[in-house]
């Protein structure tokens, strides 16, 4: 008995981009970053922050087009133009962190016997 297997997997090829790459903002002001990306499908944006020393953290999935709002920070997403926006409303001494985004890339597989 022979049994012949083959799985192909194909993912859409994501570019991203992290703007600013570096913000200081004072206590009190506002503070946004921007996740700009290119990918010809995905499916959502995550937000992680990382504490010093500490592991990232998940902060937010944004699937849908529109604005949560979660912790006096209001993530955004615009599926058409590809960016998703974090903003701090009112920055203070527990937003010190790293930031960054990631985007989950559709992939699709084929089995074939």
């Amino acid at each position: 008995l022979l049994l012949s297997f083959s799985f192909t997997l194909i993912c859409s090829r994501i570019l991203l981009n992290q703007t600013p790459q570096n913000l200081q903002a004072s206590l009190g002001e506002q503070a946004a970053i921007t996740c700009g990306f290119k990918a010809s499908s995905f499916g959502s944006v995550q937000w992680y922050r990382q504490l010093s020393n500490s592991r990232p953290e998940h902060i937010i999935t944004c699937v849908s087009d529109g604005t949560e709002y979660k912790d006096n920070i209001i993530f955004s997403l615009s599926r058409s133009d590809q960016v998703s926006n974090l903003t701090i409303l009112n920055s203070g001494i527990q937003h010190s962190a790293l930031y960054f985004c990631a985007v989950q890339a559709h992939c699709a597989h084929h089995t074939v016997w």
